[in-house]
């Protein structure tokens, strides 16, 4: 599976009209089968990692690609963060290497050894991709950024959650910090949000390199 965002839906409801003696007082008029008249309302809803539906009210046949914001904007802080662009992460799963067991928004790894390497290898396209030659996307402190509404968990086969990804937009010019990073303006990737490199079962802020670990990110974020 591949990410993107965001992501444009089509609003289809059933069953088309079929018989327009009985079905056609329902609606003011008919095109190719097309209600001109109905419309579907649709709620925000939800879930324990955060993934949102999307909210507002669209006619049969209409379109829509709001992205709703599970929180409003977050902040770098302590220390440089890294951003990990889509096409990143969509380069290392289709290349030959380590690969979870399960992909999309939840990504299975057999144990801590294999899902760090996992990780390392995206860390290390970043390297390839960076346009100005720095490793990786780097985000100074104070970075802004945009919750764009897509969750990615990974966890060991186990079942222990070790690190939650979240697709943000950065809102911040590097240029404008007093020691900024890398990532050009309005880049979007992953960021960090969790990160259990003990695996102890809770949110680790100190360097994972404390547990052998010298790409792994801290969540190192703020709502602000």
């Amino acid at each position: 599976m591949t990410y993107t965002n965001p992501i444009t839906y089509q609003v289809n409801l059933t069953p088309n009209l079929r018989n327009m003696a009985t079905e056609g007082g329902l609606d003011t008029s008919a095109v190719n089968g097309v209600s001109q008249q109905r419309t579907v309302n649709m709620v925000m809803t939800s879930n324990c990692v955060g993934d949102l539906k999307m909210v507002g009210s669209r006619k049969d046949g209409g379109s829509y690609d709001e992205v709703v914001s599970y929180v409003d904007k977050w902040m770098t802080k302590t220390n440089t963060m890294w951003l990990y662009p889509v096409s990143d992460v969509n380069a290392v799963i289709e290349a030959e290497g380590v690969q979870p067991k399960d992909k999309g928004r939840r990504l299975v790894f057999q144990d801590m050894a294999s899902l760090y390497e996992f990780y390392g290898q995206v860390f290390i396209q970043t390297a390839v991709s960076q346009p100005v030659g720095n490793v990786g996307y780097s985000m100074g402190v104070g970075t802004r950024l945009k919750d764009l509404g897509v969750t990615v968990t990974w966890y060991l086969a186990s079942g222990l959650k070790v690190v939650t990804w979240r697709l943000a937009e950065q809102l911040t010019d590097q240029e404008d910090l007093t020691a900024g990073g890398d990532p050009p303006l309005g880049t979007i990737g992953f960021v960090t949000i969790y990160a259990d490199w003990n695996n102890d079962g809770s949110n680790d802020t100190s360097p994972p390199s404390e547990y052998g670990y010298e790409d792994g990110d801290p969540a190192f974020i703020e709502l602000v």
